[in-house]
């Protein structure tokens, strides 16, 4: 009688220590975004890397927080990567937020204006 109980204590012990495996074990998709200049333009391209299993929201707000573009993209398996034109845009700091579940990531953008002085000899 003694090996069935022992058995079934053993059996009950693996199964719950195999579920608690399992549960503290879950992956959490990570969000990852990069910001690149593209050479000799006035566009940026954001590219951003989450999971698939929920939507992101992209939100281009200024330094004073007012937003200047906002899109929810629905992955379905494919990375998010947009190319913006920054070229209306005025002089200052400008933010891009990324939204991916209850995570946020933020990357900036700073547009100067450099006048350079040119003199030509006649």
């Amino acid at each position: 009688m003694k090996t069935p109980i022992n058995y079934l204590l053993l059996s009950l012990l693996t199964l719950i220590s195999l579920s608690s495996f399992r549960d503290g074990n879950e992956t959490v998709q990570k969000l990852d975004a990069r910001l690149y200049n593209i050479a000799n333009t006035h566009k940026v391209k954001l590219m951003v890397d989450s999971g698939t299993d929920s939507n992101l929201k992209i939100v281009l707000k200024g330094k004073d927080r007012t937003t200047y573009y906002s899109e929810f993209y629905n992955p379905k398996g494919q990375k998010y990567s947009r190319v913006f034109n920054m070229d209306e845009m005025n002089e200052g700091v400008y933010y891009f937020e990324v939204y991916y579940k209850k995570q946020k990531l933020v990357k900036e953008v700073k547009i100067q204006q450099n006048y350079e002085k040119m003199i030509a000899v006649l």
